[in-house]
């Protein structure tokens, strides 16, 4: 499902994880996170870590001491602004962190001038737990088009 708002207000979201918006030098913190909550394979860090290096990309971790506990970022182009790969790693999850770095994606594209937001994520289907969808929904975003996905057959 992909999500749309214009409503770039002032955001804050509490948590008890220390929250950084992480450059190249900590960019594998940021592919570690989301390839292990997207089940990719450790190959893919460094191509995900590269995207500190774009000045187009703004990439948040959450940290629980020096650990990294979940990552998200922001991709922007003019006016518009991309929210991509929220992510938390299992045994951080309910603490916060995708809310805290929703919030400062959220802040930091009005910052930079965006005036729309756009992200996605699975469709809400009966029997799941939905919660980037609920996530999503609570930052303000509007639910705009479902958008297949395709795969190969396994």
């Amino acid at each position: 499902m992909k999500f749309h708002t214009s409503d770039l207000s002032p955001r804050s979201k509490k948590t008890p994880l220390r929250l950084e918006k992480v450059g190249p030098s900590r960019g594998r913190d940021f592919g570690a996170i989301v390839c292990e909550a997207f089940g990719m394979i450790d190959a893919s860090v460094p191509l995900l870590a590269g995207l500190a290096t774009d000045d187009r990309w703004h990439l948040f971790v959450s940290y629980s001491g020096d650990e990294p506990a979940g990552a998200g970022a922001l991709f922007v182009s003019g006016e518009n602004g991309w929210l991509e790969w929220g992510a938390t790693s299992p045994k951080f999850r309910r603490q916060g962190s995708q809310g805290a770095i929703m919030a400062a994606r959220i802040n930091l594209a009005r910052e930079l001038g965006c005036r729309h937001l756009f992200t996605e994520t699975g469709e809400a289907v009966p029997g799941d737990l939905q919660h980037s969808y609920r996530n999503i929904e609570k930052a303000g975003f509007q639910a705009s088009i479902l958008r297949l996905n395709y795969a190969p057959k396994r």
